[in-house]
């Protein structure tokens, strides 16, 4: 799309026509005064797709710092696929002295960033 300058997405597309009275349409400046409107809305039309092109690559940029920022936010950077776990024995409990608190935790990944 950025590199096709012919492509113009829908979004950027304008139909715009120079109506006029047959009489007016076979004066002699008519038709200069009508090639110029066109050659105004196909730059107009180039300037509305780069500005589309700029707010795609801000809204992909902010969806992956938001996918990066949840995922650490959610697991951190030690979560582990449910295959890698540990299985604790039925009735037995896991020690909490020795492993951070989630918050704790969530609080040193975001600092090691």
């Amino acid at each position: 799309m950025e590199t096709d300058d012919n492509y113009i997405p829908k979004l950027c597309q304008l139909k715009f026509n120079l109506m006029s009275s047959v009489n007016t349409k076979e004066l002699p400046g008519f038709k200069e005064l009508k090639n110029k409107t066109v050659d105004i809305v196909l730059d107009l039309q180039k300037h509305l797709k780069a500005q589309v092109i700029k707010h795609t690559k801000l809204e992909i940029k902010a969806k992956q710092e938001h996918l990066k920022n949840t995922s650490l936010l959610h697991y951190g950077p030690s979560f582990k696929r449910s295959s890698e776990r540990t299985t604790l024995p039925l009735g037995s409990t896991r020690q909490s002295t020795s492993y951070p608190t989630t918050s704790a935790r969530i609080f040193s990944n975001a600092l090691a960033c």
